[in-house]
């Protein structure tokens, strides 16, 4: 008992339950509404889309700046999310499948330009691979803060008219008020 006790008052495996709890919870909620809209593809494509981005962001700040690599993960994801879009406007591809090829193609570039960055002298010391991969271990308790959803988000949500299972369903399942005739 004595153990279990040592063991839960350690504050690095406090840190990251903590963080891990965050994650799963933060996760499972938007994962669902994304599953609901049937858009679960969305976030696997942006997600590789932000590889290309993170690598140019570390040439550019020449090491692992935590403001280039978000900003060059941006403005890649953005990028894919407008390359998709164009692709489903001015093609015949459907969205699932315009979703695939920005995936592929970002990913493909983020890549090459990946092994471009390891392949570079000091490439090795600077981590790069544990900044993709995360180290949980590392966690901060000043790195929760970034996991938190804000304060506000959780009543805003609520306070709408709508449930949140009406706002993913497709707008064809939605009932329509029928006039009432009295007989």
């Amino acid at each position: 008992m004595d153990a279990i006790v040592t063991l839960l008052g350690d504050y690095t495996l406090r840190t990251v339950a903590l963080g891990a709890i965050l994650l799963g919870v933060t996760s499972g909620a938007l994962g669902s509404f994304a599953v609901l809209r049937k858009q679960s593809l969305l976030g696997d494509t942006l997600s590789h889309a932000a590889l290309p981005g993170i690598a140019l962001g570390f040439l550019v700040a020449g090491g692992r700046s935590l403001s280039a690599v978000l900003a060059g993960a941006l403005a890649t994801g953005v990028l894919a999310a407008l390359t998709m879009l164009l692709l489903v406007r001015r093609s015949r591809l459907k969205t699932d499948a315009s979703l695939g090829v920005a995936l592929s193609v970002y990913f493909a570039a983020g890549v090459v330009l990946l092994s471009f960055v390891q392949g570079r002298a000091g490439a090795g010391q600077a981590g790069l691979e544990t900044f993709l991969f995360g180290q949980a271990a590392a966690i901060l308790r000043s790195d929760l803060w970034i996991r938190c959803p804000s304060p506000w988000s959780w009543p805003a949500g609520r306070s709408s008219r709508r449930p949140p299972s009406t706002r993913c369903s497709p707008p064809r399942w939605a009932c329509r008020p029928r006039s009432w005739t009295r007989s």
